[in-house]
């Protein structure tokens, strides 16, 4: 529930209550690239504590070289992510009907 309301927040759904009540994809899936959604629901994405200055404690932060290139890395993972679309995450709605289809009642 909790990323259904961020997400509903971020306005990438839009949610009603009540019957027949749900949610729904606020935007057109083509134009949600998924690098942007990852850095919206995980804006710090700190995987190291030198990453929150706030936190930060490390002794050799201003020695260290690793920083950067976890920086570097995580960019890139994004940028990478960002060459694709929630459209095209989820364009093969055959897979997706079988695996329904599949699961128990």
């Amino acid at each position: 529930m909790k990323v259904v309301h961020r997400l509903a927040q971020l306005g990438y759904i839009a949610s009603s209550k009540g019957k027949g009540g749900g949610i729904r994809l606020a935007c057109d899936a083509g134009e949600v690239r998924l690098g942007d959604l990852v850095e919206a629901l995980e804006p710090h994405m700190h995987i190291v504590e030198c990453f929150d200055r706030d936190t930060n404690s490390c002794l050799i932060v201003d020695a260290c070289r690793l920083k950067r290139y976890l920086h570097e890395a995580t960019r890139s993972f994004l940028d990478d992510l960002n060459q694709h679309t929630l459209a095209d995450a989820t364009s093969n709605r055959a897979v997706f009907k079988s695996l329904n289809e599949v699961r128990p009642s």
